[in-house]
């Protein structure tokens, strides 16, 4: 069994190797590279920032309102922001022709439902 304690502030992202929804297989690309993602954990700089970020944000708007008007396409976003944020990039993958190595390209993949799985 893995000690993931042995872990313990090593490093703050880790590739994945992605899989096929379906069948399971490692996703390759057309020269056979596995397809992987690098994603920040919750302890990064990155995410702690955006994490902070978005507190102080929703605490300026609770002392200036009276009533919490959220609504659940704005709380979508926010989780979708969040998972942007966690991303760094993907390797050996491609959306729409484009590269996933930025925020843009990396947004519009994981917000296109017939994507949910990734």
């Amino acid at each position: 069994m893995f000690d993931l304690s042995s872990l313990y502030e090593k490093t703050d992202s880790i590739k994945v190797a992605l899989k096929h929804p379906l069948s399971g297989e490692e996703l390759k690309d057309q020269y056979g590279n596995v397809c992987k993602v690098v994603v920040y954990g919750r302890a990064s700089k990155r995410f702690q920032d955006y994490q902070t970020a978005q507190m102080n944000r929703l605490l300026k708007e609770k002392s200036t309102k009276k009533v919490d008007d959220t609504t659940y396409e704005q709380l979508n976003e926010a989780v979708m922001e969040a998972l942007v944020v966690c991303v760094d990039c993907f390797e050996n993958m491609s959306y729409e022709g484009k590269p996933l190595d930025n925020e843009t390209t990396i947004k519009a993949a994981l917000s296109n439902p017939a994507l949910k799985w990734l």
